[in-house]
């Protein structure tokens, strides 16, 4: 019996099954390609690290990280509070990629939720309409460029509307037929969501609560029934099967609440940023604040909506228009399960104009290919998206059955309208994958040394604050166990370094430097190494700078800056290599040219910085800079090697250790003790 033969004598049910489980195997080997292909080294959206960091907390059982050195190794998006620090959002996304890091991977938990998505949407089609229009949709989904950019990446987005799908199927189901398990398990499915993402459940949900209460109330109406007899009804049963559970979900969310921030209504994305909420007005997070008004709502979400319908659903604009076809369908036939989804269509346009995420996405609204929506799609609005795919497939079925009346040969039309939908799919997923793929590769650029460098554990890489002083923003790929006990340890260079090095005192230590701006979107690779960091201690230190000999050098100034002190020296010429020293002991610090027998006093802070201008014409020159951390206790002198760039104009200043110049002053630090020790770098 061959395939042919075997397919004919399934059931339709049987069919149907076989092709949802086709369309989720291959939703699956679309998230793992696209996580592994696409984004090896994670996305822009640094959130990915919150997530995963969240997810091996959850693995340690901690809802809290208990850093060591809290400035040092507080990660992007944790609050610092008393009993230790917590991310700001819920973990219910985190515990599903924990689930896969539990079993291998997390892409696993990943590539079971892209699944789930397609399998839920394909029901809720076939719930609402029939089994062709629910295939479709989830071939649809397939083909949406959102679906596939957030099926490879470690975000909450993919997690909520499988939720928020399932609670739409199964509502459905539980009116349909009068279940009221469905309607428990609807109930908990949009419970779950509101765990996850609150505002985003709420949006999709307004729709059938609008149901759920105007069906009781038109029963009332219809003075059929005594109350005894509603209040006994099957109706009833199933509004309150949905709201215990689904109540459920709001308890759990408030409990994690009160036990992370210590009030019940603070969620921890407040307590991170208090004007981080929905609504109008000033809205500020990590330093980044607009007033978000009306107008500019109306202008940002009309700019998001704009790019979502001719870019980021299924065939870009092409599908949009067929799936707007999909709605005056459900229209004309006045399809109410459609029409309700309709209005989640609408509840969620409308209740995302009041989330100002929309506008930070987005970028310069005057661009269409700025911001984070350029890489990773509208996300905010991945309900419509699909939404979308289900019109489009009632559309699409509706289209058929039409052309078939109506066209001598409908299969030659339609092989050539599903040619050009084709096109359409191809160019639109294309475009995002390319620019995410050139990010990627700045990125490997960027971690090649971390990669592939020397580094002897027990080790500490200490890492540059290029976004502030956050771990994992941007160094996503770069994150700590929660018990801070791993072979390789990350820390934030400019955040007490020596708290580190005794917290760390039998580990080695290192530098991760890089020439330039961190901008993986520029198209140029970063240069970067990775540098052994030696810690010198004694009672008095002397460090040598040797500034390389310049014969077209006119000038040479040094300017060394030390607490609330600065001090200028200057030189002549640099025909032969001139150094400079400074000296610190548990006093002072003091400073100046090797053949001054008296060294000017500077004063002592956690980092002194030590400019060298080299002037070669009149308006023409280069610079060094260093800079070196100290640190006093107990009468002894601690510093660490000084970290060297060469700068050819203030604003362009490359580490030494990237290698771009030979050009580079030698440092040389000597320490003695009072016994008289002597140790060199």
């Amino acid at each position: 019996m061959n395939v042919v033969e075997w397919w004919k004598r399934r059931t339709p049910t049987q069919q149907y099954r076989l092709q949802q489980i086709c369309l989720a195997v291959i939703a699956i080997g679309v998230s793992v390609v696209v996580n592994n292909a696409v984004f090896p080294h994670r996305s822009l959206n640094h959130d990915e690290a919150v997530y995963l960091q969240q997810a091996e907390m959850l693995l340690h059982g901690q809802l809290r990280l208990y850093p060591p050195v809290e400035s040092a190794f507080r990660p992007w998006f944790f609050v610092d509070g008393p009993g230790g620090m917590y991310p700001k959002y819920a973990p219910l996304p985190a515990v599903v990629f924990a689930t896969g890091m539990l079993i291998w991977d997390p892409v696993l938990g990943l590539a079971a939720v892209a699944a789930g998505v397609v399998l839920a949407t394909t029901h809720l089609a076939r719930v609402i309409s029939n089994a062709q229009t629910g295939l479709l949709s989830g071939i649809c989904v397939l083909g949406s460029p959102l679906f596939v950019i957030h099926s490879g990446v470690f975000l909450p987005y993919v997690v909520t509307s499988l939720l928020t799908v399932l609670f739409a199927v199964w509502y459905v189901q539980a009116e349909k037929l009068a279940s009221i398990v469905y309607a428990i398990a609807a109930g908990g499915a949009i419970g779950a969501a509101f765990f996850a993402r609150p505002y985003t459940a709420v949006i999709f949900a307004a729709p059938f609560l609008t149901h759920a209460i105007s069906s009781v109330a038109y029963r009332l109406r219809q003075n059929t029934d005594t109350l005894s007899e509603l209040l006994s009804s099957n109706l009833i049963y199933r509004r309150l099967g949905a709201c215990f559970t689904g109540g459920l979900g709001v308890i759990c969310t408030l409990v994690y609440n009160k036990f992370l921030t210590g009030k019940t209504l603070v969620f921890p994305y407040l307590a991170f940023a208090p004007q981080d909420g929905i609504g109008f007005g000033y809205r500020e997070i990590a330093g980044h604040g607009v007033d978000y008004t009306p107008e500019l709502a109306l202008s940002a979400n009309t700019h998001v909506l704009e790019i979502l319908v001719t870019e980021w659903t299924i065939a870009g604009a092409l599908g949009s228009l067929l799936a707007g076809y999909g709605l005056l369908t459900i229209w004309h036939r006045r399809q109410q399960w459609g029409m309700l989804l309709g209005g989640v269509f609408l509840t969620n346009i409308i209740g995302n104009t009041a989330f100002w995420g929309n506008y930070n996405i987005a970028g310069s609204l005057a661009q269409r290919s700025d911001g984070l929506i350029s890489f990773l799609g509208p996300y905010y609005h991945f309900d419509v998206v699909l939404l979308i795919a289900i019109f489009a497939a009632i559309g699409a079925v509706r289209g058929w059955h039409r052309l078939r009346t109506r066209v001598d040969q409908p299969r030659v039309v339609l092989v050539c309208l599903m040619l050009i939908f084709a096109g359409g799919i191809s160019v639109s997923i294309q475009q995002p994958i390319e620019r995410n793929t050139a990010v990627s590769d700045e990125l490997a650029s960027a971690y090649a040394p971390v990669d592939s460098a020397a580094i002897t554990s027990p080790a500490v890489v200490m890492l540059p604050p290029s976004y502030g002083p956050w771990l994992n923003h941007p160094f996503q790929q770069l994150r700590n166990e929660p018990g801070y006990n791993s072979t390789v340890v990350y820390a934030l260079a400019s955040q007490e370094p020596f708290s580190v090095v005794d917290e760390f005192s039998q580990y080695r230590f290192y530098r991760y430097v890089y020439a330039g701006s961190w901008n993986p979107t520029d198209a140029e690779p970063v240069r970067a190494a990775i540098e052994p960091v030696s810690v010198h201690r004694g009672d008095q230190l002397t460090t040598r700078i040797q500034i390389p000999a310049d014969n077209a050098a006119q000038d040479v100034s040094v300017r060394v800056h030390g607490g609330e002190q600065t001090t200028y020296y200057q030189r002549g010429t640099l025909k032969s290599p001139n150094q400079f020293e400074l000296i610190a002991d548990s006093n002072t610090i003091r400073v100046g040219w090797d053949s001054e027998s008296s060294k000017a006093q500077v004063g002592f802070g956690e980092e002194l910085i030590i400019q060298i201008f080299v002037q070669t014409g009149q308006a023409s020159g280069y610079s060094y800079r260093l800079q070196l951390s100290l640190d006093r206790v107990n009468g002894e002198v601690r510093a660490l090697t000084p970290l060297v760039h060469r700068c050819t104009v203030p604003t362009r200043c490359v580490p030494s250790a990237v290698g771009e110049s030979k050009q580079t002053p030698e440092v040389r630090v000597r320490a003695v003790s009072a016994e008289g020790n002597i140790s060199h770098d």
